[in-house]
């Protein structure tokens, strides 16, 4: 079990959720792991204590500047600047040993991100 009591990225999921995201991280084979949209990083974090125990790395992709003009949608419950209160620098803190790919997916995606050996 996970303890999140620790100083950890706040998250937009319940505790549960991110302790069912860690066991499920304890089951899958070895190798690099990569979320998409990260706000702030508190699921990111939990699968951030995998990659660092087993030597793999962890990719981020997100805008790390909230929602842009491009993600804007009037018909969801979306808004332009949403989740714009946070950071590349600010995640990074949390995950120094993360490859952080800032952008719009999937044009953010890259193989030379990908070429980062594992630690």
């Amino acid at each position: 079990m996970l303890n999140l009591a620790t100083l950890r990225p706040p998250s937009r999921l319940p505790d549960d959720n991110l302790q069912d995201l860690h066991a499920l991280c304890q089951s899958v084979p070895v190798g690099n792991m990569a979320e998409i949209g990260v706000y702030k990083g508190g699921s990111a974090w939990v699968l951030y204590q995998t990659t660092e125990l087993n030597g793999s790395k962890l990719f981020l992709f997100a805008t790390f500047k909230g929602f842009t003009e491009e993600l804007y949608d009037t018909t969801e419950s979306h808004w332009k600047g949403m989740f714009s209160d946070t950071s590349v620098s600010e995640v990074q803190d949390w995950m120094p040993n993360a490859v952080l790919c800032p952008g719009i997916f999937p044009s953010s995606f890259s193989l030379d991100a990908l070429a980062v050996p594992a630690l």
